[in-house]
């Protein structure tokens, strides 16, 4: 850092500053956001330019972020002011990062009910909730430690009546986030759903009536997000209980399907890995796990099975899905939605770097470190 300084010490020459601006722009842009975040205290001007959201914005597509991973908490339960952290994963089961967003909830909601929920990631933002309802949403950038508490109203009496899925997605053509929550009564038509927006820029919501011959798979289905920014969730057809891939076109702002393997008519599990969608197939818990990855988005022909055997210690869980990969032939793996693992894929070896004893409070997440501010 302090050669940068005197690299790019700023001079008083207005026909030079253009010239030292633009290097010195181009160099950022390739640096790692966590430094970038340290970076802001060098000078004004380096404030002032890496909290741009244009800087950010070019920062994004300037490298390919690091991904980490880790598990979402609520602490202090026993207090009127809970927090909610982030507990990044290591190598090192005693050395794990912390992340807290401190009277996360405030006054109004506390208490041991409280179970986080990630609903989705995009481009190094959080999407959480702890609501089965999907009233309180907290979008988190961890990385810079800024979040934004947003609310959505609900109708009076519709929380024993509803089932949601929700997620974030990144909207290219009007270079926007949004989140998306859909929910559906019971009062409405069977092949409706009523679809929440809300509009990171103008911060607001609105709301209109989708086509939904679809049923989730839980109470809150959550969204995977994929590096294009699409928000992707599992669900099944109402008339033969088929998985389903759907997607949620945030430009057009219309439900798609996304096309299965050949000859693949149902799926159990779905995550991204590295930014590239996967869905999991199992017959029973202790059946082999077949891994599909879809190397070119949307395209049927470019889905193919990722060579992987995991030890009968894994096969008994309940969910068992590849996050990403550290190294070659080194994945990471969610267990239960709930625990980290750490598996080599050549020795056949694996190491828990986050275990959490199946508790509800936790919740396992994957996202990049981005300079992208949730306000």
């Amino acid at each position: 850092m302090i050669i940068l300084c005197k690299l790019f010490k700023w001079k008083e020459k207005k026909e030079n500053s253009s010239i030292r601006h633009d290097l010195l722009v181009e160099i950022l842009c390739r640096l790692p956001a966590k430094s970038l975040v340290r970076f802001k205290a060098v000078h004004s001007d380096w404030f002032s330019l890496i909290s741009d959201p244009q800087f950010c914005h070019r920062h994004l597509q300037h490298q390919r972020p690091c991904q980490k991973y880790g598990t979402i908490q609520v602490r202090n339960t026993h207090t009127l002011h809970p927090s909610l952290s982030l507990r990044i994963m290591s190598t090192v089961d005693d050395d794990h990062q912390l992340v807290e967003i401190q009277k996360a909830f405030g006054m109004e909601v506390y208490g041991n009910s409280l179970f986080p929920s990630l609903l989705g990631s995009c481009h190094g933002l959080l999407l959480t909730s702890v609501s089965f309802w999907l009233e309180n949403f907290i979008l988190w950038n961890p990385t810079i430690r800024e979040y934004q508490k947003i609310h959505r109203k609900i109708f009076a009496g519709s929380k024993s009546n509803t089932v949601a899925m929700a997620g974030l997605g990144y909207d290219s053509l009007n270079h926007n986030y949004k989140i998306v929550a859909a929910v559906s009564y019971r009062w409405q038509q069977n092949t409706s759903i009523e679809v929440d927006i809300y509009d990171l820029n103008k911060s607001y919501w609105k709301t209109k009536n989708c086509h939904f011959p679809y049923e989730s798979k839980s109470l809150i289905t959550p969204a995977i997000t994929l590096a294009n920014g699409v928000p992707h969730w599992h669900v099944k057809r109402k008339n033969n209980d088929q998985s389903v891939i759907l997607s949620f076109d945030l430009v057009d702002e219309i439900f798609k399907e996304v096309p299965l393997p050949y000859n693949i008519l149902d799926f159990n599990f779905m995550s991204a890995v590295d930014g590239y969608l996967c869905i999991g197939i199992r017959n029973s818990p202790m059946d082999p796990l077949h891994v599909w990855k879809m190397r070119e988005y949307g395209m049927k022909k470019s889905w193919y099975v990722l060579k992987m055997s995991f030890p009968n210690e894994f096969k008994c869980r309940s969910y068992l899905m590849p996050l990403g990969f550290l190294h070659k032939d080194q994945i990471v793996m969610s267990l239960d939605t709930v625990g980290i693992a750490i598996f080599n894929i050549t020795r056949q070896h694996y190491q828990f770097v986050l275990q959490t004893d199946n508790n509800r409070c936790y919740s396992v997440v994957a996202y990049s470190e981005t300079l992208v501010s949730p306000n």
